[in-house]
């Protein structure tokens, strides 16, 4: 492959493409309000809807894809505004290595964005305007918050609740529930968290509250389930994997907190959001919904160990 089309791959973090895209199915199936047990549709309030509202599968693909540009827009830009920092900590990044040229990656971030939201605005003014937010919320988080003890991961967690959001707005004649945007905003919140100490180690005491968020979220889900009275036993059990696939790494970079251990912490913590988006779909889509989510992780799986995730 040529190195400079390898190096611009690279940029755009393929292992972690896939869970933009489990975001937006989670999102979809909030919306659809599926439970497990049923064979109609509901609102969120309740309401039975026909099944010819669904939208047109078209749209879902062509927000699927925004999401995927903006996400990728998003770890692009990334590397632009840490340029100077990785010369110094990761001098085998594209910029520092010299494949790529800095504002040649600036250009490449912001078009990624830019199409980005405009294939949302395409499908409807609403999710046009949440991608416009998601991809304002990416250029504040690279630009000022991310290296900000607090700001950092709030602003993570929030781009990941606006692309949840981006999911559900498919359905855009439905109102949107902000409860279920706190799930994506704790989790990523915690997981950015931890990853403030990928190069010089961190403290246990990051990895023992990411551990709370990580509990707290699972019984936020749990309860929303329950609620929607879905399939919850299911639930249950995507759950289990989920926390047997971050618990290890996790534990491991809590018991020693160096470098090493708190990447492979970020790194199954990043890719497992794939089997949290399946948990939120369980409550509320048919297991198919939830195998085809499931699905995503092997794909991001195979893809980190070729691409770094990190």
């Amino acid at each position: 492959m040529n190195p400079t089309l390898k190096a611009y791959i690279q940029l755009c973090r393929p292992a972690n493409l896939p869970t933009a895209a489990a975001d937006i199915l989670a999102g979809a199936a909030i919306m659809a309000g599926v439970p497990a047990t049923q064979p109609h549709y509901f609102t969120d309030l309740g309401e039975r809807v026909s099944l010819m509202h669904i939208p047109p599968f078209g749209h879902f693909l062509a927000i699927v894809f925004s999401s995927i540009l903006l996400y990728a827009g998003g770890v692009v830009l990334n590397d632009f505004f840490d340029s100077d920092l990785d010369a110094k900590e990761r001098p085998e990044r594209p910029i520092p290595s010299g494949k790529v040229g800095r504002f040649s990656v600036l250009w490449f971030g912001s078009f990624l964005l830019f199409f980005g939201v405009i294939l949302s605005f395409l499908m409807s003014p609403r999710s046009g305007y949440i991608a416009f937010l998601l991809a304002g919320m990416i250029v504040l988080y690279n630009w000022k918050a991310k290296h900000h003890t607090i700001a950092g991961p709030i602003a993570m967690g929030s781009c990941r609740a606006l692309n949840l959001m981006l999911g559900m707005s498919y359905y855009t004649s439905y109102g949107i529930k902000p409860i279920y945007l706190l799930i994506p905003l704790l989790y990523i919140g915690a997981v950015t968290s931890i990853s403030q100490g990928e190069v010089h180690g961190g403290r246990k005491g990051t990895q023992a509250f990411a551990a709370f968020l990580y509990a707290v979220v699972g019984i936020l889900i749990l309860y929303l389930a329950y609620e929607a009275q879905g399939n919850w036993q299911l639930t249950v059990g995507v759950l289990v994997l989920f926390y047997y696939l971050v618990g290890k790494p996790l534990y491991k970079a809590w018991k020693e907190p160096k470098a090493e251990n708190i990447r492979k912490a970020v790194k199954w913590g990043v890719m497992s959001l794939i089997v949290l988006d399946a948990a939120i779909a369980s409550g509320y889509a048919t297991p198919w919904i939830t195998l085809i989510i499931l699905a995503l992780f092997p794909l991001s799986r195979t893809l980190s160990k070729v691409f770094a995730v990190t």
